[in-house]
């Protein structure tokens, strides 16, 4: 009989959110075959430019960016409980790998944060430009402009620190189980996906104008599908870490 506890019920809905994850990037497979050119986006990209009606979507889409923020926030700190709940049951056994884990998934959660009050100030920012003076709203812009940099800068440091991060869970979770080593494969496979595709990104500047479609989209398919495996993995070592001793520490 299966004993549900707090534990068990969050790795099962983290788990979950993975898989719809890695299904949901299994579906945009297609575009891997493309050879249709797109726009490099470290070329071209449409937000650089603020207008008008682009502080006006902000000013209007701010209730939904307020709950966007304090949602994040709150799956971060769930997440973060689930990894190092995890990290905890695997510091005896591989005590270095799991304190690198921790610096990085502990770094992410910042990451986190931070993007949250990159949106917030944004918003702020355009409220503010509907009463300002000329000079001031030509400030305000830049500001946003700038934030909006600097928001992506937050994003992309939020995915290799947890990308870094999985792989270090990946690493300390072999050796046990024979369910926990699969579970580990597929911890560690998410954050080498992770990385690859931060890595991919950061050549994106080496690169043409436009690129095909296939190198595009293999990026963000590599940081969503491993962030999505990432959870997965995450979620299965979870509740091999619960399981009772003798389900959890059989060898195959």
């Amino acid at each position: 009989m299966v004993h549900l506890t707090k534990l068990r019920v969050l790795a099962t809905l983290v788990g979950l959110a993975g898989v719809w994850g890695v299904l949901h990037t299994l579906a945009r497979s297609a575009e891997l075959l493309s050879r249709q050119p797109v726009a490099n986006v470290v070329y071209h990209n449409d937000r650089r430019l603020l207008s008008l009606a682009a502080l006006e979507q902000l000013r209007t889409a701010f209730p939904g960016n307020f709950a966007t923020v304090f949602g994040g926030i709150l799956a971060a700190i769930l997440f973060a409980i689930l990894f190092f709940v995890v990290l905890s049951k695997l510091d005896k056994a591989a005590p270095v790998p799991t304190l690198l884990a921790t610096l990085f998934l502990g770094g992410s959660v910042l990451a986190v944060v931070l993007q949250a009050m990159t949106i917030l100030r944004v918003s702020e920012f355009a409220f503010q430009a509907t009463i300002a003076s000329p000079e001031e709203r030509r400030w305000l812009e830049n500001g946003v402009t700038f934030l909006n940099q600097l928001h992506l800068i937050f994003v992309h440091s939020w995915f290799l620190l947890t990308g870094l991060g999985v792989v270090f869970l990946g690493l300390a979770s072999f050796g046990h189980s024979r369910w926990r080593n699969w579970a580990g494969v597929a911890t560690l496979g998410g954050g080498v996906a992770v990385v690859s595709g931060e890595i991919l990104r950061a050549w994106f500047p080496e690169l043409e104008e436009t690129i095909p479609m296939a190198i595009a989209s293999g990026g963000s398919m590599l940081v969503d599908g491993g962030m999505a495996l990432g959870l997965l993995g995450t979620a299965s070592l979870a509740l091999c870490v619960s399981a009772p001793a003798r389900m959890a520490d059989v060898v195959d």
